[in-house]
C-alpha cells in the first residue's frame, strides 16, 4: 500500500521581502487564473463553444493571523495598503514542498473582533505578474 506524501501546513511562513509576517493562522493562493476567450463559430463541433486561453493572471493570497495592531510587521501591512505599494513576498511551505514567491500589494486587511475568541485579521495579496513555485 503506498503511503500518503500529505503533510501538514504547520510551520509555513508568509514573508514580505524576507521578513516573516508574525502571528499567521491561515494561507491560501495563490489563486492563479486565465481568462477564457470564446472562438466558437458556425462549424463548431457538435454544436459545443470552443475556448482559447487569454491572458493569465497570478490572482490573490490569502491569509488570516492574530490581530497584533502594534507588531511592526503588521504596521508594515496597514503602510503599504495606505500607500499601494508592491512588495517581494515568500510563502515557504513545510518541509521539502517548495517555495512561492510573487510581486503583491496588500488589497485588503479586515480585522475581526468576536467577543468570546480571538482577534483576528485576514487579508489579501494581490499579485502582479507570475508567481513562481521552487
Amino acid at each position: 500500500m503506498a503511503v500518503s506524501l500529505a503533510q501538514v501546513g504547520y510551520g509555513t511562513l508568509l514573508q514580505r521581502a524576507g521578513v516573516t509576517v508574525l502571528e499567521v493562522l491561515k494561507v491560501g493562493g495563490p489563486g492563479m487564473k486565465a481568462d477564457m476567450k470564446e472562438v466558437s463559430n458556425m462549424l463548431s463541433p457538435n454544436t459545443y463553444k470552443e475556448f482559447v486561453a487569454g491572458l493569465r493572471e497570478g490572482g490573490d493570497v490569502t491569509f488570516e493571523m492574530n490581530y497584533i495592531p502594534k507588531d511592526a510587521t503588521q504596521i508594515t501591512l496597514r503602510q503599504d495598503f495606505e500607500g499601494g505599494v508592491q512588495s517581494s513576498w515568500t510563502i515557504v511551505l513545510p518541509g521539502a514542498l517548495g517555495t512561492w514567491t510573487f510581486t503583491a500589494m496588500v488589497s485588503a486587511l479586515t480585522p475581526a473582533i468576536p467577543v468570546d475568541d480571538r482577534i483576528v485579521c485576514s487579508g489579501t495579496l494581490r499579485i502582479t505578474g507570475k508567481p513562481v513555485l521552487s
